[in-house]
């Protein structure tokens, strides 16, 4: 799928690839809105996303009575940073009938020039999901932006009823968060938090999700609050949606 043509799901060269063990992830986490303390998330400055992301496609799931859409769990309304080449994205899916998911991770450039990265097809599961990028494919460059793109394939035969959903990506120049304040710390949630701080905002839930703990979760919550807030001034359509996500992830338990 080229980022340009986001309801046509078979527009671009696709090479699929074999998802590795363990790199797909169901999050079965209750996502209440929790106190802002536990995360402090702090945008990065003067990151507006070059172009619209937004979720295309029929209102709901694929059979239509959902109230809550194929969503990507990361900011729309400006770019959201890494430090990590390989990092982690993650997206809601309100289906729970298995559908095919494709998967695209392009260079972002302008026009047409957008260069396909890494692509892969896998099978939706119900609540959120997460994928990283295989540490065997070539590492991001730091100081691009690139978009990844979920298309949920409703119907195979009839790529139209694709139900899709975006976001920007940028590998930061220079490391916001000074090494000698992560090496300082042994706790993975703190690690998380100062990772918040320094507006990597993959870097802060890709690192909380990683952990199994009801300390992590409540750390999740709060991260997801603080977009919530975020996206409110500035693609408050978006914003509206992860509060829904928060919503619907309560009956996923």
């Amino acid at each position: 799928m080229h980022p340009a043509k986001f309801c046509s799901v078979r527009v671009c060269p696709t090479q699929f690839f074999k998802v590795r063990a363990g790199q797909l992830v169901l999050i079965g986490l209750s996502l209440l809105l929790a106190s802002p303390t536990l995360a402090q998330y702090t945008p990065p400055q003067d990151e507006r996303p070059p172009d619209n992301t937004t979720t295309t496609g029929h209102r709901g799931g694929c059979s239509g009575d959902e109230t809550v859409t194929l969503t990507a769990l990361a900011p729309q309304g400006h770019v959201g940073q890494t430090q990590s080449t390989h990092p982690t994205v993650s997206w809601f899916v309100p289906n729970s009938e298995p559908r095919p998911i494709e998967f695209y991770l392009y260079e972002y450039g302008t026009g047409n020039n957008s260069r396909l990265v890494y692509s892969t097809v896998l099978e939706s599961q119900p609540g959120m999901m997460s994928l990283s990028l295989p540490t065997d494919q070539p590492g991001l460059r730091p100081g691009q932006t690139y978009t990844w793109i979920v298309a949920l394939l409703c119907n195979p035969n009839h790529p139209s009823s694709a139900i899709v959903t975006s976001a920007f990506l940028k590998v930061a120049d220079a490391a916001p968060t000074p090494n000698s304040a992560l090496t300082g710390t042994a706790d993975p949630l703190a690690q998380a938090r100062l990772y918040a701080e320094a507006g990597l905002w993959y870097d802060a839930i890709s690192t909380a999700i990683n952990i199994n703990t009801s300390a992590a979760q409540e750390l999740q919550r709060a991260l997801l609050n603080d977009l919530i807030q975020a996206e409110a001034t500035t693609n408050r359509e978006h914003s509206d949606r992860l509060r829904q996500v928060v919503d619907a992830q309560q009956h996923f338990q």
